[in-house]
């Protein structure tokens, strides 16, 4: 342990500042209860993948050693606690939820970032990136980013949105939603969940979907779940049997063996399902960017093939903008938004030039309008070699430029 943190009050008022750990706070962090045995699931290899070989390639074996001798006390003394408390059983689900969302703050691989004095989880900007200067969150602290009271207090007020917004008597459950026979269109809420390739709503009945796909190789989503689905095994939130679904996720990973045309495949099965829920004049919008080629010929495909056409695009700021993963960098700091009309199964396929709702100037925004122009106007069945000569000509002579028109090797899935 190098520096803490303390907050401090001085003539009246609190003040935060950084200071020389003392003799007692350094064997403080290094104690080890041996009464405390660490849950089983934590003691599991870290498995082999594209975001997680980051991990193993810097020393850490198993999802217990990201996290400080403290932390790992916390987490695990909370479970018994939580599971010995005389609530409902929904109210300790909730508990437990809230205990396994500070498992992103693993303390020997959670940020530091300069520039905005505090910790940021272990996989923001959805990657594993040890940095060499990484941050201990006091999990039991009121004050600091992902705390257990924090996430507490944050779960209360999500409950009493839901009470206030969602009136119980029009609230669908899930249960309640997978123990109905056929499709779902009641008058109220429907809360549920499982593959956007099953959707339980009824045919047609659905007037807005707004949606925001995997990112092509981008997120590595399963891989970055992993340690969250360790804590709630170890949490009994879910059976020590669950596993992660990797043959469903539309993700490219080449650690699988999966590449664009799996990545098609699985958007075009989830798009097909979409059309199939929106009502014949609804609107599906979602958001992308990427940099690679093929991502945008893949989703451009999968429109055309789930009989999407695009009718509008626009330009908006994305997330994390200036997350240290992309300062610096030639990243994308803007989303494209793309609207979406269902078109006729049997009828004709035009693809007209998009409306541009909204342009912002630069050649970030005229790449991406570029991109959606491009996947707008695309011919059925176009090949990934003409969609790029395409979006070049549309992309024309700016710079700096994003989406690397370099066409890599295409991974064949079985």
């Amino acid at each position: 342990m190098i520096l803490v943190q303390r907050r401090c009050r001085f003539e009246g008022r609190s003040h935060v500042h950084f200071d020389l750990p003392s003799e007692e706070e350094t064997r403080q962090a290094e104690f080890k209860d041996p009464a405390l045995p660490v849950p089983a699931t934590l003691n599991e290899p870290i498995p082999e993948g594209l975001e997680t070989r980051v991990l193993r390639r810097t020393g850490f074996a198993t999802w217990a050693d990201l996290y400080s001798p403290r932390q790992l006390q916390v987490l695990a003394t909370a479970i018994p606690v939580i599971e010995n408390m005389r609530v409902e059983a929904a109210v300790r689900e909730r508990l437990k939820l809230a205990l396994c969302g500070c498992a992103e703050m693993a303390g020997r691989v959670s940020r530091w970032d300069r520039y905005y004095p505090k910790a940021f989880e272990a996989m923001a900007n959805h990657r594993f990136a040890v940095t060499g200067l990484s941050c201990e969150t006091n999990l039991l602290a009121e004050r600091g980013r992902g705390t257990l009271p924090r996430r507490l207090g944050h779960t209360l007020r999500a409950a009493q949105w839901a009470k206030d917004e969602l009136p119980a008597e029009l609230v669908v459950s899930r249960r309640q939603a997978l123990a109905t026979s056929g499709r779902v269109q009641p008058d109220g809420v429907v809360l549920t969940e499982g593959s956007s390739e099953h959707q339980r709503a009824a045919t047609g009945s659905i007037n807005l979907v707004l949606t925001d796909p995997p990112y092509f190789d981008d997120v590595q989503y399963a891989e970055l779940a992993a340690v969250f689905l360790a804590w709630a095994r170890a949490s009994g939130l879910v059976p020590d049997s669950a596993t992660l679904d990797l043959g469903s996720e539309a993700v490219a990973n080449t650690q699988r063996g999966t590449g664009v045309e799996r990545y098609c495949d699985l958007l075009t099965a989830i798009l097909s399902e979409t059309h199939r829920t929106l009502a014949g004049d609804g609107r599906m919008v979602l958001t992308y960017h990427n940099s690679d080629i093929r991502a945008w010929w893949a989703l451009g495909r999968a429109l055309r093939s789930a009989k999407f056409r695009v009718s509008a695009l626009a330009i908006t700021h994305s997330e994390n903008e200036r997350d240290h993963a992309k300062r610096g960098k030639l990243a994308f700091s803007r989303d494209l938004v793309i609207e979406c009309h269902p078109l006729p199964t049997d009828g004709k396929e035009s693809q007209p030039e998009p409306r541009l709702v909204w342009e912002a100037e630069g050649s970030e925004a005229s790449e991406l309008v570029a991109a959606g122009r491009a996947l707008a106007t695309m011919p059925a069945d176009e090949e990934l070699g003409d969609f790029r000569t395409r979006f070049c000509t549309l992309r024309g002579q700016i710079a700096p430029t994003r989406i690397s028109p370099r066409i890599k090797a295409v991974v064949r899935h079985a």
